[in-house]
């Protein structure tokens, strides 16, 4: 309920008087969408299991041209394979949300703030081909893919999606074993842990148990070796910091003078030198819109605290314990995810090549990140977790490094460049 009003302050800016805003716009996309297929090549009947990273989620949304660029997508187009994918049409389901975040809106309209309930979602493309190879899915834990159907995920949005995406009564992993795989990727552990986005690092809360979670990815795993031949597993990241949603509060300290000039708000002295880690996404743009609104009214600035509550507190805020608690436990679950790929002799690349580069985090800019169509750098979509297209690049082609490396391919790696 609390990020739903963190959230729904977005909306305020819709209506705001920001003199530099410009009009809400769609993500950029290098490409049409379309069912791209070359020559069957090395990796034959390759198939996608995954969360949202490998669905092509991005700016809190998915829609057609967010998939055609997922990296799953790319490595198949590289490697020249058919890739069927479940593409869903415009605006999304839900709709991506639309750049500057100023706007407060998604591509469809729709607030950015809307009640899972009430979001729109499109169907799919009528050209979509059965079975699909891309079946990751957003917020799937590796229990959820093991074990969650259409009719049992109890939830107002996600419900909707999955009964895109996968046949009745079928799991995401049954999903896939009915494509007939002879090659699969497997990317599952980030939702994991990153229950923790909301401030809290508790286990059997926000972190699924380590003990618990390596059980059934084992048996994910297993499975999958079990019936496919080749394939490749994603490890991690390493620092939950990695991510440019996260931000120190001695960042938001840097830039108060632009907080408080262009958005009426006054980031506190606790913020100054505070290792902290403040939740962009669900802190600052409502802190901006209340302090938008305050100024439209003639009132005082808003305050920005940078300073963590209790640790069972849901209040965006990660301090330096509840950091290395998460970085803890992706250390063990990477360990984990190595020890399997040896042990299938799967090939094996981690998300740390595209979160562990510099590039990903430039100096914080509360003007760039709220009035700008890339508020996160180039590599990173509107929500500050999940990759653009370039991002997604990344990926890819540390996919065909890896896969190059363990089977022998000859893939050529494709670069793409800014839009």
């Amino acid at each position: 309920m609390k990020r739903v009003l963190v959230l729904t302050a977005l909306s305020v800016l819709a209506t705001a008087c920001i003199d530099d805003v410009s009009p809400p716009t769609a993500p950029p996309v290098s490409a049409s969408v379309d069912q791209e297929t070359g020559a069957t090549g090395s990796l034959g009947r390759y198939v996608a299991v995954g969360t949202s990273i490998s669905m092509g989620w991005a700016s809190d949304g998915v829609v057609g041209a967010s998939q055609y660029q997922s990296w799953p997508a790319q490595l198949a187009r590289m490697a020249g394979v058919p890739f069927n994918v479940p593409f869903l049409k415009t605006p999304g389901c839900r709709a991506p949300m639309a750049a500057p975040l100023a706007s407060g809106v998604r591509i469809s309209g729709e607030p950015v703030a809307i009640a899972p309930g009430a979001v729109g979602c499109s169907a799919l493309a009528r050209d979509a081909k059965l079975p699909l190879q891309n079946l990751a899915m957003s917020s799937a834990t590796t229990y959820e893919a093991l074990y969650v159907t259409p009719e049992t995920r109890n939830d107002p949005f996600y419900t909707r999606l999955y009964s895109r995406i996968y046949p009745p009564n079928t799991t995401q992993l049954q999903a896939a074993f009915l494509a007939g795989p002879t090659f699969m990727s497997i990317e599952f552990g980030a939702n994991e842990v990153l229950g923790s986005r909301d401030g809290r690092a508790i286990v059997g809360v926000t972190l699924f148990p380590v003990n618990l979670w390596q059980q059934v990815y084992a048996g994910m795993v297993g499975t999958v070796r079990a019936n496919v031949p080749q394939g490749v597993v994603v490890g991690l990241i390493r620092d939950v910091s990695s991510f440019p949603a996260f931000r120190a509060g001695r960042e938001m300290w840097a830039d108060r003078e632009a907080f408080l000039r262009k958005f009426n708000v006054q980031v506190l002295q606790n913020c100054r030198d505070n290792p902290n880690l403040i939740s962009v996404p669900f802190l600052v743009p409502a802190t901006v819109a209340a302090g938008v609104a305050a100024a439209k009214q003639g009132l005082p600035p808003v305050p920005m605290s940078c300073a963590a509550g209790p640790a069972t507190a849901v209040d965006y805020v990660l301090d330096p314990t509840e950091v290395a608690i998460v970085n803890t436990q992706l250390a063990q679950m990477n360990a984990f995810i190595r020890a399997m790929a040896e042990q299938t002799g799967y090939a094996k690349f981690d998300l740390e090549v595209l979160y562990g580069m510099p590039a990903l985090k430039p100096r914080f800019s509360v003007v760039t990140l709220m009035m700008t169509g890339t508020p996160y750098s180039a590599y990173m979509s509107l929500d500050g977790f999940h990759p653009s297209a370039m991002g997604q690049n990344v990926l890819a082609r540390a996919a065909v490094a890896a896969v190059n490396r363990r089977y022998g391919f000859a893939i050529v790696p494709k670069v793409l460049t800014a839009q």
